[in-house]
C-alpha cells in the first residue's frame, strides 16, 4: 500500500504528464484553426457568450481574467466584425450588455468544426478501441476537475 507521500508524488508526476499533453494537443489545435479566423481571445470570448449567453462587460472581463481596458478594444474589433453587439443596460445606463451575434455564433461553430474535424481524423488513424475507450474517459474526467472551484 502506498504512502500519503507516494501518493502525492505519483499524482505530481500524473498532473505534469496530464499538464504537459493538455498544452502539446492545445497548439496543435490552435494551428489547425482556419486562416481567416478570429484571434484566439477573440474566440475566447465569442465562445463564452455563445456558451453562456449575454452579460456586461465588467462580467465578461471578470470571467475571461481580461483587464476592461484590453476588454473594450477586442469589443470594438469585434463590434465591427458583426460579431456582437452592444446594448445599454435597462438598469444601469453605465453598463453594456454584450450578446453574440450570428455571424458570430457561425464563426465559433465553424473554427470548433475545423479542430473537431482534424481531432476525429487524428483519433481514427491513431487510436484503436481501447485507446478510444480510455481517452473518452480520461475526456470527462478532465471535463470534471474543469468545473471544479
Amino acid at each position: 500500500m502506498a504512502t500519503n507521500k507516494n501518493v502525492l508524488a505519483d499524482d505530481v508526476q500524473l498532473a505534469t504528464t496530464l499538464r504537459r499533453g493538455l498544452i502539446r494537443l492545445n497548439r496543435r489545435l490552435r494551428a489547425e484553426r482556419p486562416d481567416d479566423s478570429a484571434s484566439l481571445t477573440q474566440l475566447q470570448l465569442l465562445g463564452r457568450l455563445y456558451r453562456d449567453g449575454s452579460c456586461i462587460a465588467s462580467e465578461l472581463a471578470e470571467r475571461e481574467h481580461l483587464q476592461p481596458q484590453s476588454l473594450t478594444r477586442l469589443l470594438a474589433a469585434m463590434e465591427r466584425e458583426g460579431w456582437i453587439v452592444r446594448t445599454q443596460s435597462e438598469t444601469d445606463r453605465r453598463q453594456f450588455a454584450i450578446a453574440i451575434t450570428a455571424a458570430g455564433k457561425a464563426l465559433v461553430v465553424r473554427d470548433m468544426k475545423a479542430r473537431d474535424a482534424w481531432l476525429a481524423r487524428s483519433i481514427a488513424a491513431n487510436l484503436g478501441a481501447e485507446d478510444k475507450e480510455i481517452l473518452l474517459r480520461a475526456a470527462t474526467l478532465m471535463e470534471r476537475l474543469s468545473d471544479l472551484a
